[in-house]
């Protein structure tokens, strides 16, 4: 009985299941502080009038309006489309979601099962970070991660893929290249990422 006890407590406190609790609090908390009071962060207002902007065949670098300009690619403004129609507070919910989820996600296909709740503590606060500012960095490292979980198990594809996205919304993904060095089929992979790279390029003309 007291061994039973004891694995009850256990599954009871389980650190994987805190930690996703907390990043559900924390998820809905800042969607509610972006959304509902006011605050001096308009990157995510961007992220959406971008989307109209290419539509409306506007200048995507233009000011918007008294607040900033938008630092992405034409492919970038694409990708932002399912976030340009539901409401203000719901999208950026679902923006804030995708961010914590994909890391998570990421973080799993890499870390051991043993450290996945110690990694995952150790980047809350740059996570915690990136989503009150409505920033895309914990996707972009969630694509870097995938695309060189991908590339280890030899799925070029899905890999360069992952680069060439993150590489619409940042440059920094284009140092993910360099795990191409250490794989066989090099040929193969820098004509797969071209032909991503040309297939997202060619997306905001549509």
């Amino acid at each position: 009985m007291i061994t039973q006890r004891h694995f009850g407590a256990r599954a009871l406190v389980n650190p994987l299941a805190l930690l996703y609790a907390a990043i559900a609090v924390m998820v809905l908390a800042l969607t509610a502080q972006r959304s509902f009071y006011p605050h001096d962060h308009w990157t995510f207002w961007i992220f959406r009038a971008s989307f109209w902007h290419l539509l409306r065949q506007q200048d995507l670098y233009a000011r918007y309006g008294r607040h900033d300009l938008f630092k992405y690619s034409p492919t970038a403004a694409v990708l932002f489309a399912p976030l340009a129609f539901p409401p203000y507070a719901l999208a950026l919910l679902i923006w804030n979601a995708l961010n914590a989820s994909a890391l998570i996600y990421a973080i799993k296909r890499i870390a051991r099962k043993s450290d996945i709740a110690l990694v995952i503590l150790l980047v809350m606060s740059e996570l915690f970070v990136s989503m009150q500012a409505s920033q895309c960095n914990a996707l972009i490292a969630a694509l870097i991660i995938m695309a060189f979980v991908a590339l280890e198990r030899g799925r070029q594809i899905r890999g360069y893929l992952a680069i060439a996205i993150g590489l619409a919304m940042k440059i920094v993904p284009v140092a993910a290249l360099t795990l191409a060095v250490f794989h066989a089929r090099k040929l193969r992979g820098a004509a797969i990422f071209a032909l991503w790279v040309l297939v997202l390029f060619l997306l905001p003309l549509m």
